[in-house]
């Protein structure tokens, strides 16, 4: 009887613990995917700035690259396909 008693003792302490060990992972859990602060706006407004120092005037010559060449292309086509004799 005696047996019977101590091991409903240790089957409620490991329920306890287990209860406070999901208690600890959900704090830190939480406590990981806290808030959007300061760093990160900061960081995604230097982002926006880099890329539109670097990456719109490449955007741009690489667009009138393309529109050039476009047009080269269009110029060759119409003159083959509406060719007035």
């Amino acid at each position: 009887m005696n047996n019977r008693t101590h091991e409903k003792q240790q089957l409620q302490q490991t329920r306890q613990t287990l209860a406070r060990t999901r208690a600890l992972r959900r704090r830190s859990i939480w406590q990981r995917r806290a808030g959007f602060g300061l760093n990160e706006v900061i960081g995604a407004s230097v982002a926006v700035m880099i890329a539109a120092l670097v990456v719109v005037p490449g955007m741009r010559n690489f667009s009138e690259n393309i529109l050039d060449k476009m047009s080269l292309w269009w110029e060759g086509m119409s003159g083959a396909i509406f060719a007035v004799a």
